[in-house]
């Protein structure tokens, strides 16, 4: 917030009276001026904020001998002793090499749960319909003919308009 005073003495002295009246009119509690123009927080802000501490990011790492159940220490260990995750959880018993070549990956097979969720365009009942939208076309990368070549393969092309301001074609 930046309040400035006017340079000249008639806007000041103009500056100064709506001061003084807005002061006057006001009763101590609320800001008057730029001051009183300006933004609550955020309700979003607000929702996003830790009301309590995060205190896990203090706590020791997990030791792994104990994981293994080879730690030797016991109590006088500084490591936490307790299993990583869920041993139930199917992340948990993934084989780096099995990740590496795609098979029996369960995060690979969470995503693609998760893009069959996702909703799907389709095309119009109405076979009359045959404009195709083509956003962030770079009039200076794609040409025209370029469009043709890539779109021939799924029918024919009518016509091509390039809209180089907006970087669209139909």
């Amino acid at each position: 917030l930046k309040e400035s005073m006017p340079e000249s003495d008639v806007n000041r002295n103009y500056y100064t009276q709506n001061m003084e009246r807005q002061l006057a009119n006001s009763d101590g509690t609320a800001p008057v001026g730029e001051l009183g123009k300006a933004m609550k927080a955020s309700d979003i802000l607000l929702k996003l904020a830790r009301t309590t501490p995060y205190y896990k990011r203090n706590r020791a790492h997990i030791c792994s001998f104990w994981v293994k159940g080879e730690c030797k220490r016991g109590e006088e260990c500084p490591y936490r002793h307790e299993m990583p995750t869920d041993p139930n959880d199917p992340l948990a018993k993934q084989n780096m090499k099995d990740r590496y070549y795609g098979h029996n990956d369960p995060v690979a097979e969470k995503m693609l749960k998760r893009v069959d969720g996702a909703p799907r365009v389709e095309p119009p009942a109405d076979p009359t319909i045959t404009t195709l939208y083509v956003g962030g076309v770079d009039p200076a990368l794609v040409q025209e003919a370029d469009l043709r070549s890539h779109f021939s393969q799924f029918g024919d092309i009518r016509t091509i308009h390039c809209v180089a301001r907006s970087s669209c074609a139909f």
